[in-house]
């Protein structure tokens, strides 16, 4: 007991004996020159801010890959318009089937997916995913010959060429006969 009390008292001594700063008084006769100058400049950065931020969204864009290289992709979209997406470190790649890709893997000629930061004023896309599509072909003609054993079908298109298309699990058939409305039916 006669130790804690010891202890209490040196304590409090050395509190009472340590010095008292108090901050310094702010001045009251208003901003000086330099400091409306860093007001002004912050406020002109931060509208800078602001406008810049009305000129950038979010977007995704669909299209061809005409050019590519390690930092950009130039790309026909389905309007046939050229469209420059740039890419960086962060821009993730994706494959057709899900699997992960290399910026290497995207040529000219293969369709894709776009999704990053859209700049209204440059109109490019800074990507921030790219994805590999898989167009689904269309054939409209008549079926000509069926390979059960293998799943496959040929059609007659209305131009007389023969496409052999392979049926799976992901395929649609449809069928018209006259009526108002498409009939969808299986390999079977």
């Amino acid at each position: 007991m006669k130790i804690q009390t010891v202890i209490t008292a040196i304590l409090l001594s050395i509190t009472l004996a340590a010095p008292a700063y108090a901050a310094a008084p702010t001045p009251t006769s208003g901003t000086t020159q330099t400091e409306t100058n860093q007001i002004n400049q912050l406020k002109n950065k931060i509208a800078s801010q602001v406008s810049q931020l009305k000129l950038v969204e979010k977007r995704g864009i669909i299209g061809t890959i005409q050019a590519a290289s390690s930092s950009q992709l130039t790309l026909t979209d389905i309007h046939g318009q050229i469209r420059y997406a740039d890419l960086d470190e962060i821009t993730k790649y994706a494959a057709a089937n899900g699997s992960s890709l290399a910026v290497s893997g995207l040529k000219k000629g293969v369709v894709v997916t776009v999704f990053g930061i859209y700049n209204k004023d440059s109109q490019r896309i800074l990507a921030r995913f790219v994805g590999v599509v898989v167009v689904p072909t269309r054939y409209t003609g008549q079926i000509t010959a069926i390979d059960k054993p293998n799943f496959q079908i040929t059609v007659t298109t209305n131009e007389q060429k023969n496409a052999k298309v392979e049926v799976d699990t992901t395929s649609t058939v449809s069928t018209y006969s006259g009526g108002s409305s498409l009939s969808s039916y299986g390999f079977s």
